[in-house]
């Protein structure tokens, strides 16, 4: 895996390009993720709704967090450990994956790009672990039509399909380097609320309330819930609950812990408390998902002796 400032400058020197690797355009509503990280770059685009992103900074090992808005997208550098965490209804979010090559042809390049572009080469020089902007109306467009030929590449030729793809992804990274940058700003506040969310997740199973993380953070309790609601938009209680139960989800599907073994395993004193809160953000029961878990479990084996 390349060092995450030195890709880009590596396919300038080999004549190499981008491919895609992976896409998809979803309501993540539901989603769960886990921190996670790519040997490429992830494009991220908020169509609809708000989206809360949480990353690492690899400089001083911290935790950020930023919002993300409709119209305004991210582009991840390689190797940042990162995961999305929808913050309102119907977050609808469009995604690109790509990948460096060095098997190219002449004709396009990243060196090409940063010749004929003068944007584009500056963020290219500036080696920065993510770009956040605001989309001027001609990114999404660019996406969609990257989602529609790759959901229909095999009715095209394949020499025709990889040049449309060269020529989109060339558009698309010169239109975000056309793109503003967003008026969002990482400031001190942030710098509590990625305290109080550490310590939550280290004590899960502790008792966990305001009064608690302003004496971790060392800040009034009513401004700590202000800056919760500020940067993630929830409340400290809902958060402290969401992460409590994306741990069970992990439990549930990995574990043979009875269920109020995990309900006291991720805090909560009470199973009644434990189900309610479950179902109150999952949909469904503990006992429901678990079993929903194996049954797609046990598919998925049965899938893997067919083929």
């Amino acid at each position: 895996m390349q060092n995450p400032s030195n890709l880009l400058k590596t396919l300038i020197n080999n004549k190499g390009f981008l491919k895609i690797n992976f896409y998809y355009s979803e309501i993540i509503d539901k989603l769960v993720m886990n921190y996670h990280s790519h040997s490429g770059y992830e494009l991220i685009y908020i169509a609809q709704g708000k989206c809360a992103v949480s990353f690492y900074n690899i400089v001083d090992n911290s935790e950020n967090v930023i919002i993300l808005k409709a119209g305004e997208f991210i582009l991840f550098n390689s190797l940042l450990p990162h995961k999305l965490i929808p913050n309102s209804t119907n977050v609808h979010a469009l995604n690109v994956e790509f990948e460096g090559t060095n098997h190219h042809k002449d004709d396009i390049s990243i060196k090409q790009l940063c010749e004929f572009s003068d944007s584009f080469k500056r963020i290219v020089d500036k080696c920065e672990t993510y770009i956040m902007r605001s989309d001027n109306g001609t990114v999404k467009p660019l996406i969609e039509v990257l989602h529609k030929l790759l959901n229909n590449k095999h009715l095209v030729n394949e020499n025709e399909t990889d040049f449309l793809f060269d020529c989109i992804i060339s558009s698309l990274l010169l239109c975000i380097s056309h793109c503003n940058t967003t008026d969002h700003q990482i400031n001190t506040g942030i710098v509590y609320v990625r305290r109080a969310c550490a310590y939550i997740r280290e004590h899960l199973e502790e008792e966990l309330n305001l009064d608690i993380l302003s004496e971790i953070t060392k800040i009034n309790p009513s401004y700590l819930g202000k800056l919760f609601k500020q940067h993630l938009n929830t409340t400290i209680v809902n958060f402290i609950n969401s992460e409590r139960i994306n741990k069970s989800r992990i439990l549930l599907k990995n574990s043979s812990l009875s269920i109020v073994d995990i309900a006291i395993n991720v805090g909560f004193n009470n199973r009644q408390h434990f189900n309610r809160t479950f179902k109150q953000i999952v949909g469904i029961s503990p006992v429901y998902y678990r079993r929903d878990s194996a049954i797609f479990h046990d598919e998925a084996v049965d899938n893997i002796f067919l083929e």
